[in-house]
């Protein structure tokens, strides 16, 4: 069986520039577009094999993610959104430069920016002290099974790295020859 690839039109209105890796059918993804000086971010929705807008905020969203709940959420540097499956809600942000985000729930959940690992508690973004818990490196990509056991993935000199984790809590999880090089 081979693999094919079909171009399909999203949204003619808006430059998608993130996609969710759902664990449902499901898709959704962010779409940026511009009008006159203000730049606004879509968040594009397909079931059914239909792409639509569900939510529309007049701020830049970097990334989103489907939480291990179905709850949907994305950040940018000023601005947090979440739908939870009902309701959509914004919040401060200061995620600089995010690229990834993923988590149990929105009481739980985490996010790789250009400066780090944060954790989201539900209301707000914290940076979470890596290095304090004796974990180091340089941090490409995280994701969670269902019930919030996390795992991020990166380098440390010369040597791939893991932690694993959730929330605010983590641990190293490199061979004992591979911590200090």
């Amino acid at each position: 069986m081979g693999l094919s690839w079909k171009e399909q039109r999203v949204d003619g209105k808006a430059k998608v520039v993130a996609i969710a890796r759902p664990k449902s059918t499901d898709l959704w993804a962010l779409g940026h577009s511009r009008r006159l000086f203000t730049l606004s971010t879509a968040f594009l929705h397909r079931r059914e094999g239909g792409w639509e807008r569900a939510f529309a905020v007049s701020h830049r969203l970097d990334s989103i993610g489907v939480l291990g709940d179905g709850s949907v959420l994305a950040a940018g540097e000023a601005l947090s959104v979440l739908f939870d499956g009902h309701r959509w809600s914004t919040m401060d942000s200061g995620l600089k430069g995010s690229h990834r985000i993923w988590g149990a729930s929105p009481a739980c959940a985490n996010a790789l920016s250009d400066e780090g690992l944060f954790y989201f508690d539900g209301r707000c973004w914290k940076r979470v002290d890596l290095e304090a818990q004796g974990v180091r490196g340089q941090w490409a990509d995280g994701d969670s099974d269902s019930g919030g056991k996390g795992w991020i993935v990166g380098s440390h000199g010369t040597h791939s790295c893991l932690a694993t984790g959730a929330g605010a809590t983590w641990r190293d999880r490199a061979p004992a020859c591979c911590r200090n090089p």
